[in-house]
């Protein structure tokens, strides 16, 4: 599984954890209905835990660095966007983000800092 990013990681964390909390039948003829009890018990705790942990992870700022990260792929962003991806048009930390024309840059610029 390699090049998974942080969210695709949760979500093969909170798929495991998932079914060890729809396998009580199965987990109490393994172990015993104490440890199965405490197995399901500690699954759901830590699915509930890491899916408050991908909340910031799935929004659109997180998703077009997400796209941006790709080998070969550049994010172009229009003066529609919404100022939070406009910000990272014009962050120098993002090169492979930027304006859709370089006319916008100057507006995309006063969006990001409005």
């Amino acid at each position: 599984m390699p090049h998974l990013n942080g969210l695709q990681w949760c979500m093969v964390a909170m798929s495991a954890l998932s079914f060890f909390s729809g396998a009580t039948g199965q987990l109490t003829d393994l172990f015993g209905p104490t440890l199965a009890h405490t197995i399901v018990t500690v699954a759901g705790l830590a699915n509930g835990m890491i899916t408050a942990i991908m909340t910031p992870l799935v929004g659109n700022t997180a998703q077009t660095k997400n796209v941006a990260a790709m080998d070969g792929v550049q994010v172009k962003v229009s003066t529609n966007a919404e100022q939070s991806i406009a910000k990272l048009a014009v962050d120098p930390a993002q090169p492979n983000i930027g304006a859709a024309n370089p006319a916008d840059r100057p507006k995309l610029q006063a969006m990001a800092n409005a």
